[in-house]
C-alpha cells in the first residue's frame, strides 16, 4: 500500500509525505503497473476469462501455464 498524506491536525497544519516515502510510492506504482499489465495481457486470452467445462485433471493449470507462456513470448519480441 502506498504511503498517504497524514491528516491535518492542530500539531501539523500542513502535513506532507516525506521524500523517502515518495520514493517508495514511486517504486510501488512502477511494480503495480507491470503486474496490472501482465494480468490484463493474460485476460486477453478468453479461455482464461470464461469458465472451462473440461473435466480433465489439471487442465485449468495447463491452460493458465500456456497463456502465461504466450504472454511471455509476446513480451520477448
Amino acid at each position: 500500500m502506498p504511503h498517504k498524506t497524514p491528516r491535518k491536525s492542530h500539531k501539523t497544519q500542513n502535513p506532507e509525505v516525506r521524500a523517502e516515502q515518495k520514493a517508495m510510492n514511486k517504486v510501488f506504482s512502477q511494480v503495480r503497473i507491470v503486474v496490472e499489465q501482465a494480468i490484463g495481457g493474460r485476460k486477453r486470452d478468453t479461455i482464461v476469462v470464461h469458465g472451462v467445462r473440461n473435466r480433465q485433471e489439471n487442465f485449468e493449470d495447463d491452460v493458465i501455464g500456456i497463456c502465461a507462456g504466450l504472454w511471455n513470448l509476446v513480451l520477448s519480441y
